[in-house]
């Protein structure tokens, strides 16, 4: 399966790496241009500093994140949800599976 994480804090990082070695091809979108390109360069978590599998990826465009798949895992702080759901609500075209951890 294809997820998209949207938020690669310390929970959205942890838990695309889990959904990896479970086998899904995962993107993490984040707007902290320093986690992703921790991620994407270092492979390493953005706070634990843990090695990260080498096949994961990490954006900061919710466009990206949005096309890449049709299950989107929300990781992001109640705070900000309701402003997540609303751009991504114009990006959409198509039925998503939401699921909010």
């Amino acid at each position: 399966m294809k997820i998209s994480v949207i938020g690669g804090g310390a929970w959205g990082t942890t838990l695309a790496q889990v959904l990896l070695d479970n086998g899904n091809e995962v993107l993490i979108e984040d707007i902290n241009e320093s986690f992703v390109n921790k991620i994407n360069n270092e492979k390493k978590h953005p706070y634990f500093d843990n090695l990260l599998p080498d096949n994961i990826k990490a954006t900061t465009s919710l466009k990206e994140a949005v096309e890449f798949s049709n299950i989107m895992v929300l990781s992001v702080p109640t705070s900000f949800i309701r402003g997540v759901l609303k751009e991504i609500n114009v990006l959409m075209n198509e039925e998503k599976l939401f699921i909010n951890v």
